[in-house]
């Protein structure tokens, strides 16, 4: 029997009608280093760090197995301040929080609950979280990844069919609609009930709300928006992966998972790049390396929002999440294989 193997340079064949020239094929970044991080043992309880981000000179991390979801450190030592919003069903509690966070401007953050996204502060000076903005969320709206666009909440439901790539609900009309361009197209069948569980992603908006990007885990590539849901551009990573087809398989096997390549984990953003973290790896590779799957990310690759590649930074740990200040001087990250311990890096001039 031949071995069916479609690698980077034949995953994707032209998706919707633009100029070729908003689509790219990147074998290198300009700038490709091996960094050293330095490490932060913390005065702190930190059990599964899903999130984190930088807001000014402080870094709050989401702690998804921990009695209490919030904890800040003040910046550049990353000393313990204090921690917010304990697990529970009381009136300053929340009984769960989705693992993802994202910045809203340079000082406040937005957490997502089972009904509602809130918007908060950090008021250092008594020390707790100041709510800025509430937002109900529909029940229908099943959608796990998304974006904050401007007065909107975007995202896709993996598990149902889609017209177009994304859902957009806005919080002032209350009105959910199909949003975006249509998904990639690859050079391998794909039925429409698979096609979103194929194409999963994390996504980011850029500070000023003008775009918003979406990294993919199952593919390496880059795809950018502006706000009104139209392509800009999408860059491929050629990597030289196996094509994910397992996926497409009415019953995937083990082995179609054991095969498939970890891309994109986390994406964070700022006015002018994108970072998105980066594995690389199968899950075989993982396995075979005795390495847990939720710190399988060793790369840090950064773009400019037009999907030109700016840097890919090769780290010397395994990594689950990490932030970005807003002025693109530093990096804080955090690995699941050690506990109570944070990591930092300049950022490189690029």
């Amino acid at each position: 029997m031949k071995t069916i193997l479609i690698t980077a340079f034949a995953f994707f064949v032209g998706c919707v009608t633009h100029n070729d020239s908003q689509f790219k094929k990147v074998e290198h970044f300009p700038l490709e280093k091996r960094v050293k991080l330095d490490s932060f043992k913390v005065k702190s309880d930190l059990f599964f760090v899903s999130d984190m981000a930088i807001l000014d000179d402080k870094l709050v991390t989401l702690d998804t197995k921990n009695d209490v979801f919030f904890q800040f450190f003040d910046l550049p030592k990353l000393e313990y301040i204090g921690s917010q919003i304990h697990k529970g069903d009381g009136p300053t509690e929340e009984v769960l929080i989705f693992p993802f966070i994202e910045n809203v401007g340079d000082k406040a953050f937005a957490y997502r609950t089972i009904d509602k996204i809130k918007i908060v502060s950090y008021d250092l000076v008594n020390r707790k979280l100041f709510l800025l903005k509430s937002y109900a969320v529909p029940q229908e709206l099943e959608i796990l990844n998304y974006c904050l666009l401007n007065n909107s909440l975007c995202g896709y439901d993996m598990f149902k069919k889609a017209e177009k790539e994304f859902v957009k609900y806005d919080f002032s009309t209350h009105k959910i609609k199909n949003f975006g361009p249509s998904l990639p197209s690859v050079s391998f069948a794909v039925s429409d009930d698979k096609k979103n569980m194929l194409f999963t992603k994390v996504m980011v908006s850029k500070a000023d709300g003008t775009r918003f990007a979406a990294l993919y885990d199952k593919f390496p590539l880059l795809r950018i928006y502006d706000n009104n849901g139209e392509l800009v551009s999408e860059t491929e990573y050629l990597n030289r992966q196996q094509a994910p087809i397992g996926y497409t398989n009415k019953n995937m096997s083990i082995s179609d998972i054991k095969s498939t390549t970890i891309n994109y984990m986390r994406v964070k953003a700022t006015q002018k790049y994108i970072y998105g973290l980066y594995s690389g790896k199968t899950h075989k590779d993982l396995a075979d390396l005795g390495i847990d799957g939720t710190s399988c990310c060793y790369e840090i690759h950064i773009w400019d929002w037009n999907g030109n590649p700016v840097a890919r930074l090769m780290l010397d740990k395994n990594v689950t999440c990490f932030a970005v200040s807003q002025d693109d001087s530093c990096i804080v990250l955090y690995s699941s294989l050690n506990e109570n311990t944070l990591y930092k890096m300049n950022i490189p001039l690029f």
